[in-house]
Formats: structure tokens, C-alpha cells, sequence
């Protein structure tokens, strides 16, 4: 491992890079979080040709103030930013890369990183921008998602910004449209997601009474309509599992939606408690 340094802080934002433009955004975002959150920065590359000299180069350029880690880790891209998650509080990635970072988001890396970093991770897409939008919460009333709220109602209150509570009640499967629920049953879930949102931000809401709070409740497929509601967003926050409609977020294909579909950058919350096991 070779590594370089700054004066560190007591809190770490790790960020994979591999010299694509898609990471360079990655990195210049996670360098922005870092540095609103008086944290340090850690530049994680699997790549030895001046990939992390330039890294760092660039976000000293735009933060010079900022303390700087670099590690090159001669190991697989998940393996190394699972390394560093150890001693993280995040973990940033851009969702498409190139040589060992190259399909971050469809393939075995992002299932990797996001079941076994031991911090929370987001996933940065390339046309993110830093827009002073709200941040929207996927809930759905399970204790991930509980733990999510209050990140999302953190950040909010952080930037000045309101949140979003989406919920989004999982249409069953039908072999014909003309077996789709009616109008009433619609309106039905709907009043149930808005019941099950009220309940996912409670305690949130009562620790930032001054956070804005708007709560969308839907029915239909929860990757899709959350990326909707989530255009025009700074951040989406989700727990990293569920029940209901955003069950297998991080396993299956709806996590692999969402991801895909996200136009700001996701940012998938762990317990803390929740020990992951190793790669």
C-alpha cells in the first residue's frame, strides 16, 4: 500500500477512483461533503499509473484547506473501498468507471460494496450536480428506513433544504392490466404508504422541527416512482433493507433500478450495529 497524508480529522469520507471522468465527478463530490462535514478525505485507487497523485492534486486545487488521504491498495476496486469502509463514515462512488471500476452499478463490484462496505455509501451519478434541492427519504417503516430519516432530515438541516418523504406501495403482480387494482384499492394504498411515512420520519421530525417536511405517498413500482419524485433532488436517502415495496433494495432488481435511474446521488444507510462480513 503506498500512502499519503495531510493532518487528518476524526471523520473519513472514502472515495474510489480510477482516472474516468465519471470518478474525477465522484471524487470532487465526496470532496465537497468532506468538506462541508470537517471531515477527511480518503482517495482509494487499485490503480498504480499516477492515478492518485492526480486525484489528489485536483482536489487540493479546489479545497486546498482540506486534509488529504491517498492509499493505492493492490487488491480488487471492492475489496479495497470494503478495506477502507472499515475506518470510514462514508463511502463514495461514481456509478461507471473504467478497467476495474467499469460497471460499478450493474455488475459484482456495486453488490459487493454495498452489502459489505461497513459504512454507509453513495452512489454518484455522472450528471449529478451540487443543486441546493431537497433531499428525498425513501421510507417505508422499517428500522433501516427509521435510521435513514434522520440522516436525511441531518442533511436537510445542514444545507438549509426540505425533505421529501417518499412512499411508494409495491403494485402485486398481474398477468393483465384489466387485473390491476381499481380506483378505490389505489386510493387505499395510498392512504396506507401515507400512514407508514408519517410513522418512518416521526422521530425525525420532532429532533429537526424546522426541516420542511412533504410527504409523497404512491402506488406503483417504488424504484421508478422514487427517482421520480426525486427529479429536481440534492440527495435520495434509503435504509439499506426494507420491507414492503423497497425490500431487496440494495439485493435486487429494484436497488439496480434505482440506481440506474437516480438522477442526484443515493446515499444507502447501514445500522450501525450491523457488523458486514468479509469480502
Amino acid at each position: 500500500m503506498n500512502e499519503t497524508s495531510n493532518l487528518s480529522t476524526d471523520h473519513t469520507i472514502v472515495v474510489g477512483v480510477d482516472g474516468s471522468d465519471h470518478s474525477s465527478h465522484a471524487l470532487m463530490w465526496a470532496a465537497a461533503w468532506a468538506a462541508t462535514h470537517n471531515s477527511t478525505l480518503h482517495i482509494v485507487t487499485a490503480d498504480t499509473i499516477g492515478v492518485l497523485e492526480s486525484a489528489r492534486n485536483e482536489v487540493l486545487t479546489a479545497y486546498p484547506h482540506l486534509s488529504v488521504l491517498g492509499s493505492e491498495l493492490a487488491m480488487s476496486p471492492a475489496a479495497a473501498l470494503v478495506e477502507a469502509s472499515s475506518d470510514a463514515d462514508l463511502v463514495v462512488v461514481g456509478n461507471r468507471g473504467r478497467g476495474g471500476w467499469q460497471g460499478l452499478l450493474l455488475g459484482s463490484v456495486s453488490a459487493t460494496v454495498s452489502d459489505h462496505s461497513k459504512c454507509p455509501v453513495v452512489v454518484v451519478p455522472h450528471q449529478a450536480v451540487h443543486q441546493e434541492g431537497p433531499v428525498v427519504l425513501g421510507a417505508d417503516g422499517s428500522p433501516e428506513s427509521i435510521l435513514a430519516a434522520h440522516t436525511a432530515f441531518a442533511e436537510a438541516d445542514r444545507h438549509g433544504v426540505g425533505v421529501i418523504v417518499g412512499q411508494v406501495t409495491k403494485l402485486p403482480m398481474v398477468a393483465s392490466a384489466n387485473l390491476l387494482p381499481a380506483r378505490d384499492d389505489f386510493e387505499l394504498m395510498e392512504g396506507d404508504a401515507q400512514a407508514v411515512a408519517e410513522e418512518t420520519v416521526a422521530a425525525a421530525r420532532a429532533a429537526y422541527p424546522n426541516v420542511p417536511v412533504e410527504i409523497v405517498a404512491k402506488a406503483g413500482d417504488p424504484a421508478y416512482e422514487l427517482a421520480d419524485i426525486a427529479a429536481g433532488a440534492s440527495l435520495i436517502v434509503v435504509g439499506n433493507r426494507g420491507r414492503g415495496g423497497f425490500r431487496e433494495l440494495l439485493l435486487g432488481s429494484v436497488s439496480r433500478s434505482l440506481l440506474q435511474r437516480a438522477s442526484c446521488p443515493v446515499l444507502i444507510v447501514r445500522p450501525h450495529h450491523e457488523v458486514a462480513a468479509e469480502v
